[in-house]
């Protein structure tokens, strides 16, 4: 009965041998890093390149010194070409049609576009044989930029043209003109400020014209005045004397001749200078004639109050008269 027992115990010793070596001797934990690095991102894919279907043909030397025509249609199609197939020659092509639709609307953001462009495609061929073509489109494209922004000056101008103010449109268009190199309207600009020139040159004549005959008319009808008082002056120095000689005593006939020579001498002076205002005032009507224009317009006759004068001495002092 002993020996069944101590096998059975020998059994359960042999089974729970290994739990109990396990619970003496605990495995051994590796230490775990406070920051594990994040994995590597996968490698990028390669972009698969760009089939251009629509790319123009390159621009030659002709191209570059005739941009040609293109209208808005044009444009736009030419933008989308190159937002599916950016080559060097479709830029070429987008510049040249922003240029010409920017010149033609007169749009300063299409020409600054054209520009940019432009300076991009030279910035893309460094070594292009078109440099200098294009370097000269762009200059006059930065001269109608100008232009364009100044365009309030040949506004003004323009204003006070039409309001006959021909100094300041004068001034106005010589304002327009020193910046003004790449518009394409500067020959009519410079054709109207030679109009605008001869406008203020004859405007400047007739002032002039209009002060002399105003001048004239004056000389005219002072010295009539002038020369009448003479004879009048003449006529009551006779009177004096005649006063003097039927004098009764002698200190009245020397006053009555004294006074009589007085009166007869502011005669003869007012009738000379009456008779010199008169001649004056004839030959500055005569000279005030309107100028004459270029333009095949005749001059108005000019203002002529006396066709002839003349003076002439009388018994007893000068005769002055004219025909009206």
């Amino acid at each position: 009965m002993c020996a069944p027992a101590l096998a059975l115990l020998l059994l359960v010793t042999l089974s729970l041998q290994p739990a109990l070596a396990a619970a003496a001797d605990p495995p051994v934990r590796k230490p775990v890093p406070e920051s594990a690095p994040f994995p590597p991102p996968p490698a990028p894919r390669t972009k698969p390149p760009i089939l251009c279907d629509a790319t123009a043909t390159p621009p030659t030397e002709r191209d570059a010194a005739d941009p040609g025509s293109y209208d808005r249609s044009a444009l736009q199609q030419w933008q989308a070409v190159y937002a599916q197939c950016p080559s060097t020659a479709n830029l070429y092509q987008l510049a040249t049609a922003s240029e010409v639709v920017g010149r033609r609307e007169r749009s300063v953001i299409l020409l600054e576009q054209a520009l940019s462009l432009h300076q991009r495609y030279l910035d893309a061929e460094p070594g292009s044989t078109l440099r200098a073509p294009i370097e000269q489109r762009m200059a006059v494209v930065r001269g109608a930029i100008k232009a364009r922004r100044l365009r309030s000056l040949l506004e003004d101008a323009r204003r006070h043209e039409r309001a006959g103010a021909w100094r300041e449109a004068v001034a106005g268009y010589d304002r327009y003109l020193a910046v003004a190199d790449g518009d394409p309207e500067r020959p009519a600009v410079v054709d109207a400020r030679a109009r605008a020139v001869m406008e203020m040159e004859l405007a400047d004549r007739e002032v002039r014209a209009a002060r002399l005959r105003r001048a004239g008319v004056v000389l005219v009808v002072a010295g009539a005045l002038v020369g009448v008082v003479g004879g009048l002056s003449l006529a009551v120095s006779r009177t004096t004397a005649d006063e003097a000689a039927h004098a009764t005593d002698a200190p009245t006939h020397n006053q009555k001749l004294s006074l009589s020579s007085t009166e007869q001498t502011i005669g003869y002076a007012c009738i000379g200078v009456g008779a010199a205002a008169l001649v004056s005032g004839v030959v500055a009507l005569s000279l005030s004639r309107r100028p004459a224009r270029p333009d095949g317009d005749r001059p108005a006759p000019p203002l002529r109050l006396l066709e002839t004068a003349w003076v002439a001495p009388a018994p007893g002092g000068l005769v002055v008269g004219g025909t009206f």
